[in-house]
């Protein structure tokens, strides 16, 4: 998961090639991730052979961490 602040894009006038600002790499593809803005944290599903839900705390951008997560399968 790449983290990128947007406020980058601000001022940009011209075409910009951006690298991310920090990276977390708990899991690889993602098909959703949600992000509870006032908790701080990410939630991603639909996860190639990862089952359930990982939790990840964005409180500190620069240094996303794993906070858990759910291990049941969600989907129907």
């Amino acid at each position: 998961m790449q983290v990128f602040d947007l406020t980058h894009l601000r001022d940009t006038t011209t075409y910009t090639v951006f690298s991310a600002d920090s990276h977390y790499d708990g899991f690889g593809n993602a098909h959703n991730i949600a992000i509870n803005e006032d908790s701080g944290y990410a939630y991603a599903w639909g996860l190639k052979h990862i089952m359930g839900v990982p939790f990840i705390d964005i409180t500190n951008p620069d240094n996303p961490t794993s906070a858990g997560g759910m291990t049941k399968r969600l989907f129907s």
